[in-house]
């Protein structure tokens, strides 16, 4: 893991200049990635440092498996920071910086800290380089193109408001998750933080098959003790708008389920396209109180055992699966198949 100070902030704020930008600060990064030859990178951005990972995701494309967005800014080109972001306080602001007064950070954005940690990040908070949190959002082909994303809101936090990280979740097809604490949950709860970025990828898996299949929900479920991931919790989930949440439903016996009984038996994928009608029928609380009305369901498998598997619900009636639909399950399951030797 790497978290580098980027110029004019942390230990290198006597460097802060006129000239740093979101540009510049995002081609540090990219650099970074160039220099130290890595790929396959999750990269990771919270509050105003989700614009720097949009712009460092485009220079360094091919180097990018995934984008983690933590309570952070997406913004659009010619958006503001300031027409988003309702401060409480003004910010202190010199020629060169902007950012909060020590009161409004130990008041305001350290408050869920405990006393010796607020003491540790008040000593270290530096003024943010002014171009770079207060100039319109640079020209970017970011929202043009496809991302693998998770973003991860904080429910104390009242920026970025919580319909500016919708607006980016929804934009981008990315998994959705929530973490009850404040704006710095690297400070305050660190571990969980740690599983939600431990898992973004298994988030965006299912995120890209909810965008492929046009469902309604999708839904990982794995039996993996070590890392206390039981399948009577989802382990990953992916919803459209307005579509309730199967996180922390545990009272229900999965595996009694015929259809997981039914994906014992046979090792492959099954479509039901009217669960009332199916022979291996899901369990009823589904349907009646999630309303799944249709659902494909792919074995997750691992030295010949079922450890998990991969639903695709659809809501509102019965619904026609298409051989389109059925290969993208396919894939999504090779693909935490793939990611299971990570975890």
């Amino acid at each position: 893991m790497l978290a580098p100070s980027l110029d004019g902030c942390g230990e290198r704020h006597h460097l802060v200049r006129r000239g740093i930008t979101v540009g510049t600060h995002a081609q540090e990064v990219a650099q970074l990635l160039f220099y130290d030859d890595l790929g396959d990178v999750t990269l990771v951005g919270t509050s105003s440092g989700g614009m720097v990972i949009q712009k460092a995701a485009e220079l360094a494309r091919e180097r990018i498996r995934r984008l983690v967005f933590v309570d952070a800014l997406a913004l659009l080109p010619g958006e503001r920071v300031d027409a988003i972001v309702k401060r409480s306080a003004p910010n202190e602001v010199t020629e060169l910086t902007t950012g909060p007064t020590r009161a409004d950070a130990e008041s305001r954005l350290f408050r869920d800290l405990d006393p010796a940690t607020r003491a540790w990040a008040l000593a270290r908070i530096t003024p943010h380089p002014l171009a770079a949190l207060e100039a319109p959002m640079e020209p970017t082909t970011f929202w043009e193109q496809a991302w693998r994303a998770t973003v991860i809101r904080c429910r104390r936090a009242a920026n970025p408001p919580e319909a500016h990280q919708r607006r980016t979740a929804e934009r981008l097809g990315a998994a959705w998750h929530e973490l009850d604490t404040g704006h710095y949950p690297m400070l305050s709860e660190p571990e969980a933080l740690a599983r939600g970025l431990l898992y973004a990828e298994l988030d965006a898996i299912c995120a890209a098959l909810r965008r492929d299949t046009e469902a309604a929900r999708v839904t990982l479920r794995l039996d993996a003790p070590p890392r206390a991931l039981s399948v009577a919790d989802v382990t990953a989930e992916a919803l459209a708008p307005g579509v309730a949440s199967l996180r922390g439903q545990t009272s229900i016996d999965q595996r009694a389920a015929g259809s997981i009984r039914w994906l014992e038996a046979h090792r492959r994928v099954l479509v039901q396209e009217d669960v009332s009608k199916a022979e291996a029928p899901p369990p009823p609380e589904l349907v009646r109180l999630y309303g799944a009305t249709a659902q494909m369901l792919g074995p997750v498998l691992r030295d010949g055992g079922l450890v998990g598997w991969i639903s695709v619900h659809h809501t509102g009636g019965p619904r026609r699966w298409s051989a389109g639909d059925v290969a993208a399950l396919e894939t999504a399951v090779r693909d935490v198949t793939r990611e299971l030797e990570r975890i």
